[in-house]
């Protein structure tokens, strides 16, 4: 890729051609605000708080930095007083519309905006269309989009509210809208409470396996359960429990069952996104629970547009469940979902902010030195680089949980090919139920290849009783 060399705000800077110029002040640690644009979409420059001048042969002229590309030569402007005139101008506006929103209000005191001279209003949403971006871009269902023109226009789905309307049929509840909501105007928790608690298990789970579950299948419709453990020490270093879902999609990936796999990895402050891994590597990289909310589910879509033909996946019950949505559905979804070939679901009584990680960073130990995380019981394990395990119990950590989660019945991920978790199996073996044929014969070869070990000592009531505290909580919540 060829190079590009710019100047910004009197520093020569050398990126990649097709880098926008808000990309390059990134790189030297300029930074430019922003509140419409997000990495994970294609810029859309609807709010303009991040225009700057631009000069090149010698004219002149104000561009926005996220969606201008890099160009040779270029001098660019960030911080000069015609645009910090126009940034307080735009903040004005947007403090008028919502004068609650606490990162407008951030950005009022940082530039000496004060009380706007316009009519207030009461809105939380400024239309930046972030939401509506990813759910077509980046999850491919399209279940959110602006409706109406001018001072009438709106975003219509997925929730009744805030938003003013009605629940979409094709939403999955994958929460990719309020992961990149800037004003929390969409809340995960709202979200989750929504569609968890309408969303159509048992029909999906008639289409997924031919029938629904008796009264008397507590954990859902499955095959058999065993006790499992990894045969690679590497593996059983760096991943949960007994590294079954590493060591399952390793045989996977070696036997050619799968061409990819969309996994959830994090960064060393413990940031989650997804990836696509297509060998042993990186997989292990991926390895160990994450315990914070991302809309992994968009691994999918990434791992199709990269040429993948074979995808398996692993994520929570809601994720399986918003991806076998898609799966045995007759909506037109972007999705090619004849490519999911896998589904690996995880167990889950909830999931936690990101907030969370702040408070492990401030309590516990800096989030560069953590290896792993696991929830044993009433206690959140923290392991170091060294092998330390420092203990916070999970009381002190509730406040970060994601209430919506709440609404969910669903722990053992009862619509998955193959459900993994650490209840029930003695420590460093994982729990594995097989729930459909594709997830049997999954096991069933990579017992013989010799990549897992197994014993069908399980106790299935303690996770019976979780199963069953999770859906007394999900009916409470109901009630409310």
């Amino acid at each position: 890729m060829s190079q590009v060399r710019l100047e910004i705000d009197g520093r020569e800077v050398e990126v990649e051609a097709g880098k926008t110029i808000l990309e390059a002040a990134k790189s030297i640690g300029t930074d430019i605000p922003t509140l419409c644009y997000h990495p994970l979409v294609a810029p859309f420059g609807a709010c303009r708080l991040c225009s700057v001048k631009i000069t090149k042969r010698g004219r002149s002229k104000i561009v926005t930095a996220c969606n201008y590309p890099v160009e040779e030569g270029l001098i660019v402007e960030t911080k000069s007083p015609d645009i910090i005139e126009i940034r307080k101008m735009l903040i004005e506006f947007l403090l008028a519309r919502c004068p609650t929103v606490e990162i407008i209000q951030d950005l009022a005191d940082e530039y000496g905006v004060g009380e706007p001279r316009f009519p207030r209003e009461d809105e939380t949403c400024i239309l930046c269309g972030l939401c509506t971006r990813i759910c077509d871009e980046c999850v491919g269902v399209s279940a959110i989009n602006f409706v109406d023109r001018g001072v009438d226009r709106k975003i219509e789905g997925p929730l009744e509210e805030p938003l003013g309307v009605n629940l979409s049929e094709v939403c999955i509840g994958c929460g990719a809208c309020a992961y990149v909501c800037p004003t929390g105007t969409i809340k995960l928790e709202d979200v989750y409470k929504k569609i968890r608690s309408s969303f159509p298990f048992a029909a999906i789970e008639e289409r997924t396996f031919g029938r629904r579950r008796a009264e008397s299948e507590i954990l859902g419709i499955y095959k058999n359960c065993y006790a499992v453990r990894s045969t690679n020490d590497d593996v059983l270093i760096k991943a949960q429990d007994g590294g079954a879902v590493t060591a399952l999609l390793a045989y996977a990936l070696d036997e050619g069952l799968i061409d990819c796999a969309a996994i959830t990895v994090a960064n060393g402050n413990w940031e989650p996104s997804a990836k696509i891994v297509r060998n042993y590597d990186d997989l292990l990289e991926g390895a160990g629970t994450k315990y914070t909310h991302y809309p992994s589910g968009i691994g999918v879509i990434e791992a199709a547009a990269a040429g993948c033909e074979d995808i398996g996946f692993v994520g929570t019950p809601c994720q399986i469940g918003g991806l076998r949505k898609i799966i045995t559905s007759d909506q037109p979804y972007a999705i090619d979902k004849e490519k999911i070939k896998l589904l690996i679901g995880l167990f889950c009584m909830e999931i936690f902010k990101q907030e969370l990680m702040d408070y492990i960073r401030e309590n516990v130990l800096a989030l560069e030195d953590v290896k792993k995380l696991d929830i044993k019981g009433k206690e959140l394990r923290v392991y170091d680089k060294e092998g330390t395990l420092h203990v916070v119990p999970v009381d002190d950590v509730e406040g970060y949980g994601n209430t919506g989660c709440f609404a969910c019945l669903d722990y053992t991920a009862e619509l998955a090919d193959i459900s993994v978790g650490s209840v029930g199996s003695e420590p460093g073996w994982s729990t594995v139920f097989t729930r459909t044929g594709k997830g049997e014969e999954l096991l069933r070869g990579a017992i013989e290849q010799g990549y897992v070990k197994v014993e069908e000592k399980v106790d299935l009531g303690e996770i019976e009783r979780l199963t069953k505290f999770k859906r007394r909580r999900a009916a409470r919540e109901a009630k409310k």
